[in-house]
This record gives structure tokens, C-alpha cells and sequence, in this order.
């Protein structure tokens, strides 16, 4: 009679796998550790949209707007529109809020188009030609996050960022002349 063979595996083929499975593990980690890398510069060469979508907001507000209200509160910036309607922006705590009115005055619509909002002012310089100021604040590079321990990212801290704007109502709102 043959003798049978054990059944299950060999101390060898128990260390065998084990590497195996050790190898594919830490390749496993640094292809991790490289696509969060990958990650963090591709973020960091995206600019931050807030502003941009705010500024060309208010841009095309005051463009299209009749004349410019005188301020009923505070630093409201009132603009008229042609139909009669009205858009109003106002810093409340730390967001610039934009409403829009009816003729009639009724509030259709209020929201915050912008936050981290540190500063909010506007002047007529001339009649026609509007200069804001808004001071905000950001967070640093999110890019330059590095691993600041086991698996923790640093936070780089805040800046502010003033920006100066004029804007010009068109003589004639609606149309695309000057």
C-alpha cells in the first residue's frame, strides 16, 4: 500500500505566500501613497472658483443695471434694473448675500454668493462707474498639505485676500454698446 498524502500545506508553501502576499501589499501602499500626492499637486493648481463666479455675478449685475440706488442700510449695494426690479448685496457676518426684488419690492430670492467674506464696500465714483472692495479670506495652497504624521494631513492656516474692482453701468442696459 502507497501512503497517503497529508492533507493541507507545507511549512514552505506557508512562507512562500505569505511574501507573496507581503510584496503585493507594499506595492499596494506606495501606488497609494503616490496617487495622493498625485492628487494633492493636481488640486493645487486649481484656482479657487468662488471668487471668480462672485466677481463676474456682480460684474454682470451692475452692467446690466439702470442706475444705482442710494444706500437704504448700512453698505447695501442697490442696483436698478430695467424692467424695475431690484438686486441688492449685503455682507451679513462672514457671506456676501445677493437678493432680488420685484418692481413691487417683494423679495423673490436671497442667497450667499460668497463666503469668507472679511470686508464689503462700494462707492460711486462717478455717476455710472462703481468701485467695490472685498476683502476675503482662503485657505492657503491646499497643495502644499504634506503628510504631517502616520496618515494626517497638515492644515496650512488661512490668508486674506483684498480684491479692488470698478464695473461701469452700459449707457444703454440690455444692448451690447457702451
Amino acid at each position: 500500500m502507497r501512503p497517503r498524502p497529508a492533507r493541507g500545506f507545507t511549512l514552505l508553501e506557508l512562507v512562500v505566500s505569505l511574501f507573496v502576499v507581503s510584496l503585493v501589499l507594499l506595492l499596494a501602499m506606495q501606488l497609494l501613497n503616490e496617487v495622493q500626492l498625485t492628487f494633492l499637486e493636481w488640486r493645487r493648481t486649481i484656482p479657487d472658483p468662488q471668487p471668480q463666479l462672485a466677481v463676474q455675478l456682480l460684474r454682470s449685475d451692475i452692467q446690466r443695471s439702470k442706475r444705482i440706488l442710494p444706500p437704504l442700510a448700512g453698505n447695501r449695494l442697490s442696483l436698478e434694473l430695467p424692467d424695475g426690479s431690484r438686486i441688492d448685496y449685503e455682507k451679513e457676518f462672514d457671506l456676501l448675500f445677493r437678493s432680488i426684488a420685484d418692481p413691487d419690492g417683494e423679495e423673490l430670492g436671497r442667497r450667499a454668493v460668497f463666503g469668507g467674506v472679511r470686508l464689503w464696500s462700494w462707492q460711486e465714483i462717478s455717476p455710472g462707474l462703481v468701485e467695490v472692495e472685498v476683502a476675503f479670506q482662503r485657505q492657503r495652497d491646499p497643495g502644499r498639505r504634506r503628510l504631517g504624521g502616520v496618515g494626517r494631513l497638515r492644515n496650512p492656516g488661512a490668508i486674506t485676500e483684498i480684491l479692488r474692482m470698478r464695473f461701469a453701468l452700459r449707457s444703454n442696459p440690455g444692448r451690447r454698446s457702451w
